[in-house]
Formats: structure tokens, sequence, C-alpha cells
């Protein structure tokens, strides 16, 4: 191995041309090149160097390299001595010198210290963060290391700038070599000589972000910052300059405008090459976000809140403006308007130069009825938004309610005349008033003696085809065995009750009100939703076989049959949950019987007070051994899942006893009942119990 590699350095050592010397080329990395030099002179590589320049050079990084200048195009420094160098920070230092494989030796022997050399190899000065306007682009130089060297092998290159930002290289001669120095935080300014007479940089005193001076005179061309920057720095007219990044334009002023009135706007920076002394900020001092002054001027033209804005600042005669973000539209007002009363506008933000002492309280709606309206208002023709509608009657002093119907868009003003007559049930409208009526009462439509608002009765018929509540009274009035009506507004539907239900019991649900033609002699009470059990299984650890062990984490739902659960299944889970999911709203209220969905190892524990089943199912009576299975109350009826060959008309739906279809033309479409209710096919309506839809008839089907 020894015996080829010195071969392989004869055959190396020998094609070397006359006049040049080699180097040896290594890093201390490798224990044959250490820094106190070469110890297998033999086994060590070595180059040629045709500048007959060698180098040992030390770097921060605690290595020493061996090498030939040439590798780095540095074949114009002296043949020996030290100095510091690019590629490097200030620990660096490069020894040199002149005779074939010299660089065998030391660091220390060619003179290094370790200590600072000062200035880059063949510059006498250096200046991050500065450059010198009108240098010459050097195509193709796209490094520093390269534009160093081109610029030392040059005799009229005297001075060079290199920005990181694009890696450009740029010459100066002795035209530029001494010009003064610019701020750029991305460039570096060299200079082979010292410059005596170089001018102080010269750079902004005063920079204001998010603030502009209008008036200013708009650079062409100029499109970043710092271009815009260097060049008023290199203008003696340009005192000040804006820059906005929103279309990165360049804004110069002379000392005519440099120290006007400094404007809002967010895009823009100002900077000023000298500091005004009395140079104050325009501002607004009053913002009412969600309201708009009557009378503006339209500012044609302007679709920004910053132009308006600003343009208003600069305006002498315009006291406030009011901005519509709905439409991108400009408003002014003078002293003649600006301390008018503010009017609600939810899409307006109105904005004073001035606070106004005398501004009158800000109108608004002390009491809003959905779902009503009063009679004998008077249209206003051309209003067909709510808002306009609003801010309007708010603006108008004899203006005291307002309806506003949503099916036509329609507008509609009351004097204190009707403001407090009774409001009268209409889906489509709203009520708005600005005053209390202390004895408004909601009428009762004609031909019912009692109204419950957000209260229905369990067990009504639907009245298939019946979808406004006009419809739905009207139509009650004409049978006379309706007695009572429920109309649900969420989905719309109608619901009829004979003698045999009218007088049941008031449930509490918000989308329905109930009407009744009869009066219920005894006081007929409102039953509470708020029963519930809480509703999971024992694969979350939250709802344990032993209960439940964290009772905020564990979910609930609403129970109208009072009836909870604690089931135990063959696949070993516990479940919980309300009887109603199953339809199972006959069961006792408590005790423990087998039950569908499983076989004998199945038990249904039951409760009946809130949340009583978060306690292991043991304690409801739960046993491994079988119990009686629940039973039907009647005879199983078969559901539908395909209309083909069906009459038209409704039917029990075979996935849920809360659901029916109806069958019309061979198609089929399915429908829910409301919360709380199951369909009976008998009597072709949602009840609270079904004599037809059961756990068994539902498992019957799907077995």
């Amino acid at each position: 191995m020894k015996l080829f590699i010195s071969c392989v350095l004869v055959i190396l050592q020998s094609t070397v041309v006359s006049g040049q010397i080699s180097c040896y080329s290594c890093n201390s990395g490798w224990n044959l090149c250490p820094d106190t030099g070469i110890t297998a002179t033999t086994l060590a590589s070595t180059t040629s160097c045709p500048s007959q320049r060698c180098y040992v050079r030390q770097d921060k990084d605690g290595f020493t390299y061996r090498g030939c200048a040439d590798e780095f195009g540095l074949t114009s420094l002296p043949t020996s001595g030290c100095l510091s160098g690019p590629f490097s920070d200030s620990v660096v230092q490069w020894c040199f010198c002149s005779t074939s494989l010299c660089n065998s030796v030391a660091f220390t022997a060619l003179g290094g210290t370790g200590t600072i050399a000062t200035g880059t190899i063949g510059y006498a000065q250096t200046s991050p963060g500065q450059h010198i306007l009108g240098g010459t682009l050097q195509p193709g130089i796209t490094s520093l290391s390269l534009c160093l060297t081109t610029c030392t092998a040059s005799t009229t290159c005297l001075a060079l700038d290199y920005n990181s930002a694009d890696n450009s290289c740029w010459f100066h001669t002795s035209t530029t070599a001494c010009s003064t120095l610019v701020t750029k935080a991305s460039c570096t300014n060299y200079r082979k000589s010292l410059c005596s007479t170089t001018v102080a940089t010269t750079s902004f005193a005063q920079t204001s972000p998010g603030q502009h001076i209008i008036g200013g005179a708009l650079q062409s061309g100029i499109t970043t910052l710092a271009l815009c920057q260097s060049t008023c720095l290199a203008t003696t007219t340009c005192q000040a300059l804006d820059f906005n990044t929103a279309d990165n334009s360049c804004w110069f002023h002379t000392s005519t405008t440099a120290c006007n009135t400094l404007v809002a706007k967010a895009s823009c920076t100002n900077y000023r090459r000298s500091t005004c002394t009395a140079t104050t900020t325009a501002s607004f001092a009053q913002t009412s976000t969600g309201q708009h002054i009557l009378g503006g001027t339209f500012q044609s033209g302007i679709t920004t809140l910053a132009l308006c804005q600003s343009t208003c600042l600069a305006s002498a005669t315009c006291q406030a403006l009011d901005f519509n973000s709905a439409d991108n539209s400009c408003w002014f007002h003078t002293s003649t308007t600006s301390c008018n009363t503010l009017v609600t506008k939810a899409s307006c933000t109105n904005y004073r130069k001035s606070t106004c002492t005398t501004t009158t309280t800000t109108g608004s709606f002390v009491l809003t009825s959905s779902g009503r309206h009063i009679l004998g208002g008077t249209l206003q023709s051309g209003i067909t938004t709510l808002a306009l509608c609003q801010s309007t009657c708010l603006a108008t002093t004899t203006c005291q309610a307002l309806d506003f119907n949503s099916a036509d868009n329609s507008c509609w003003f009351h004097t204190s005349t009707t403001a407090c007559n009774t409001l009268v049930a209409k889906v489509s409208c709203t009520n708005y008033r600005r005053l209390t009526c202390t004895t408004t009462t909601t009428a009762v439509p004609t031909g019912y003696i009692s109204q419950t608002t957000g209260s229905h009765i369990a067990g009504g018929t639907l009245q298939s085809g019946i979808t406004t509540l006009a419809t739905c009274l009207a139509t009650c009035l004409a049978q006379p065995t309706c007695q009572a009506v429920d109309f649900n507004f969420a989905n719309p539907s109608c619901w009829f009750h004979s003698s045999t239900t009218a007088c049941s019991s008031l449930i509490t649900k918000a989308s329905c009100t109930n009407y009744r033609r009869v009066t219920c002699t005894a006081a007929v009470p409102i039953v509470s939703t708020t029963f519930s059990c809480y509703s999971c299984n024992s694969g979350w650890n939250v709802c344990a076989d032993t209960g439940i062990t964290s009772v905020s984490l564990a979910g609930t739902t609403a129970c109208p049959s009072q009836r909870c659960y604690v089931r135990r299944d063959k696949d070993g889970l516990t479940y919980r949950g309300c009887a109603d999911e199953f339809g199972l709203t006959n069961v006792a209220t408590s005790g423990c019987v087998a039950g569908p969905f499983s076989d004998s190892v199945v038990q249904w524990c039951f409760c009946s007070t809130s949340l009583c089943n978060n306690v292991a199912f043991t304690s409801l009576g739960g046993t491994s051994a079988a119990v009686a299975a629940i039973s039907a109350t009647t005879s199983v009826t078969s559901c539908v899942s395909s209309c083909t060959g069906l009459a038209d008309g409704f039917y029990q739906s075979c996935v849920s006893c809360t659901q029916f279809v109806g069958c019309s033309g061979g198609a089929i479409s399915t429908q829910n009942c409301p919360a709380g209710l199951v369909w009976d096919n008998s009597l072709k309506v949602c009840t609270t119990v079904s004599s037809t839809c059961t756990l068994t008839s539902r498992l019957n089907y799907w077995k």
C-alpha cells in the first residue's frame, strides 16, 4: 500500500509544470496534517500552484487548513506574511510562503499569531450595511470572493459594493470610490484605500410608520423602499419621502411639504431627513362604530377607508365622515351636520375631527317583538331594507315604532297614536318600539280564547299541506271537532287537537305556540322538559359499570317520558340513556326487565328522577339472571320501506318509531315526528305513546 501511494506521489510530482510550485492541500482534521506541521510528507496530498503562493490558514472552527492561494483567486497577494481575509470573520488569519511545499510547517512558523490582522485582504476600509450610489454592475459575478478578487486584480476598480440580497457586485472607479456612503442593510462597501474626505453617512432623522404627508411627488420606476430611500438621500431637494407598501410607490417631498401634517395611512411610512419641531399628526377625536349621521355628502371615487380618512383630514371643511363598508362609500360632513344625531347602521362607522359636546344621544329601540306587528302602520315607499327602515325611523321624531315585513321587505311606521297598540301575530314581521308600552297586550286571534307562546300539547294530529299559521287557524275554526291547535314555526307545521287532548298538559317547546278554542276549567300545568338522563356507555371510562365517574363530562339527553335506564348487554358493556330513544314510553318507571336488541342475558333497569341513571347497574336491581321480557302493548303493525303498490297516505317508517313515511304516486318520503313523540299507525298521528310501533315490532322487521 505504501509503495502504491509513493508511486502516485512520484507521478503527481513529475507532472509539475516548469516555473510552478506545489503546496500541501489538507486540514488538521487528518492526523497527517496537524497544526504543528505535516507529519508524513510522503502521504499528505499536494496540489500545483501557478501563482507560487502556498498558505496555512487558521479558522474560527479551530482547524488549520493548507493549500494554494489560487483556490480562492488570491493570486495578487504578498508571497509572505499574514493577513485577515474573506470566507471568515475577524478571527481568521492567512499566512503565505512562496517555495514548493513550504506550507508543511506550523501556522506560527509562517508568522501566524491567532490575533486579529487588520483589514480584508487588499482593502483598507470595509463598511457593512452601506453602499455608494453610481457603481457599475458586474454581470456574472455572484459571490463575494469573486467580486473581491476581480476588483483586486483590476487597476481601475478602487472600491466595490456587494449586495447579499441579490448577490450582485458593483465596481467604483476613482470618480465615485470616495462618494458618500448611503445606508443599505444588505450591502457592504470595500475600499482599496482610505478616503480622507469621505462624507458622513446620510440617514433619516425621523421615521413615522402608518403615516404619510399629502402632496408628495410620485417617483416613477421606483418600486422598492431601499431604492426610494437611497435616491432621496442622493437628491438634495428631497427632504422627506413616503413609501406605500400597498402598491410599492415612492413619493418625494421638498422643503415645501416635508414638515406638513402627518396623516394616518396604515400601508405608508414617512421618512424625514430632518426633525420638524412643530409637526402635528392629524387624527379623529371620536370614532363611533355601527353608526352614521344622516345628510352627508357622497365622495365619488373614494372607495377605501384610508383614502376617505386622509382626504377628510386634509380638507378644512370636512369635520366628520361616515364610511360604509357594505358598499365602500365615503360621506363627508361639514360643521352644519357633523354634530347631528348618530343613527344606528351596522355597516357604517362615523369619524369626527372634534368631540361634539351637545351630541344627541344615539337613537335605539327599547323593545323588539319577533313574529309580531301592529295594525294601522304607514307604508314607507322606497324603503326595502331593515337597516334603512330602522335608521330612517330613528332619525324621524314622529316615528315611535316600526314593523318590518321580511316576506315583501316592506317598512311601516307608527306614530305615538298607534305605537302602543296591540301586537298581532304575523310570522314574517318584527316590531321595533322606541318607547316602553306599559299596558301592551298581545292579541289572541279571533275565534280563540287563549294563546300560549313556547308551548304545545302532545298527541296532536298533523295537518298535511298546511304550512302557514293563518291557514292553520282558519282551518281549525271551520272544523267543529278541532278544539285547539299547535303551530310549529320551526318546520312550519300545523297540529289539531280534538276535545280528547285539547285540555291536556302544555309542554314547553320554544318553536311552538298553542291556541285553544275552549276554556280548560282546571289549571293546566306546563310540563317542563328539563328532565334529563345520562347518555353514554362503559366503553368510555367516565361512564363505568360502577357508575358515572365525572358528572361534568358525561353526556346527557332530555327525557320527556321521565324514564332513565341502565342496560347490560351481551357484549359486556353497560349503556345509559332515556327510554324514549327506543320507544319504551309505556314501561314501568322502576325495576328491571329483559328486552329487545338482545338475547336473554340482557336487562333494562329503569328509574324516574332526573339523572338517576348515574349509579351502577346493580344499584337499580340489575342481576345476571334472565327476567321477563318487555311485551308489546298491541299486535305488531308492519312498517313501510317502499311505496310500490300502496295508496297515497302516511305509514310507519321501518327505521324509527319517531319517523313516518309519506307515499305519493309510488314515491316515498321520510318525515320526523316532533321531539318526544312517536308515530301511531292506527291513528295516523304522532303521539306520546304509540299502539303500533314498539321495540319488538322494529326487531321483528329487521330479523
